[in-house]
């Protein structure tokens, strides 16, 4: 018997309790924190693809990293059952689907074999959308240029703690 289960694009916050599972390849893996948080490990943030092409952001709260810092690699595919399911309230958002999946305690991690799914999932945004702003600014997308300068690195607090940045210059290859 084949398995079972859910595609991207099905994923909602219904009120019925759903039991989520979904096979889907990380294509994107990063660390983040809240600096107000100096006391526990920085999140795991992921973007994951299915065979569809659908795309969601999942997260691994700082209680959960050490469950699943072991588990989880860039580029491999994993059967993901039982995740929690919110909006996408997020200040950026690195996909467009309306909601996000969150790791708990009890979500199974299945490492599995699978060519189906595309090693790559990129949302290009064309530069004139970007130079005119005519896109939603809290949106992280893709773009392909050729790097034309860097700037200095540029250093400032947020909350008390050191950040810094590099502006780059990019010229459309299109």
């Amino acid at each position: 018997m084949a398995s079972r289960y859910d595609l991207i694009c099905n994923v909602n916050g219904g009120s019925e309790h759903k039991i989520w599972r979904i096979k889907v390849r990380v294509i994107r893996l990063w660390r983040s924190s809240y600096f107000k948080d100096n006391n526990n490990k920085p999140m795991i943030e992921l973007v994951v693809l299915d065979e569809q092409g659908g795309r969601i952001q999942c997260t691994v709260k700082s209680i959960h990293v050490y469950l699943f810092e072991n588990s989880i690699s860039e580029g491999n595919v994993y059967m993901l059952e039982n995740l929690n399911v919110a909006l996408n309230s997020g200040k950026y958002k690195p996909t467009m689907h309306e909601f996000r999946m969150f790791f708990k305690r009890e979500t199974r991690v299945t490492l599995v074999e699978d060519s189906s799914i595309p090693l790559y999932g990129f949302s290009f945004v064309p530069f004139v959308e970007i130079l005119n702003e005519t896109k939603d600014d809290r949106r992280l997308v893709d773009v392909l240029g050729v790097v034309t300068g860097k700037g200095n690195l540029i250093e400032f607090k947020k909350e008390g703690k050191p950040c810094n940045y590099v502006v780059i210059e990019l010229e459309n290859i299109e």
